[in-house]
């Protein structure tokens, strides 16, 4: 019985140590949005492609892989499309869209939550066009070009210190509303 109840006892300990780790905040501090944004980048740019989360006309999350441009000054991010494709009806009827990058090689991730903004103006779209672009849509002009302007920006990266609240595991991120 001594065993037992000491086993008990262990385990009970454990449990209430766990609890109280698992409740109580982290005692680091969030990571400062410099960076978090340098983390963000160099995620972005390792990940290549993106998902692109839109509202399908159920209501339920569509995604679907996407080839984007690197992310500008306001992490912004251009995207081409098809004119039929049915994400172009998605965010005609609900512009907001999130966008995902995964990095396996640094335990990294970034998520990107705002808004897409058709690009309509010729010259813009001529301006924003990548030439890897080409063999899906020949000319800018035959394609839907949006930028996705971010309103939060979350992000874990392992190998560059930012990672979330141990308890919670909500990640550090930034909000540009």
């Amino acid at each position: 019985m001594d065993g037992r109840r000491a086993l008990l006892s262990i385990l009970l300990s454990l449990f209430a140590l766990a609890a109280c780790r698992t409740a109580a905040p982290s005692a680091l501090p969030p990571p400062a949005e410099p960076a978090i944004l340098g983390a963000a980048r160099e995620i972005m740019a390792a990940a290549g492609f993106c998902a692109l989360i839109t509202i399908g006309e159920d209501g339920h999350p569509q995604a679907r892989v996407m080839d984007p441009a690197a992310p500008d000054a306001r992490m912004a991010v251009t995207l081409m499309t098809n004119p039929s494709s049915r994400k172009v009806a998605q965010i005609a009827r609900d512009p907001r869209v999130t966008l995902f990058y995964f990095d396996p090689q640094s335990l990294g991730y970034v998520t990107i939550l705002g808004r897409a903004e058709r690009i309509v103006d010729p010259e813009e779209k001529r301006r924003r066009w990548l030439d890897r672009w080409s063999p899906h849509i020949a000319r800018p002009e035959d394609a839907v070009l949006y930028e996705v302007v971010p309103e939060r920006i979350e992000v874990v990266s392992v190998a560059r210190g930012v990672t979330g609240d141990e308890g919670t595991w909500t990640p550090p991120s930034i909000d540009l509303r």
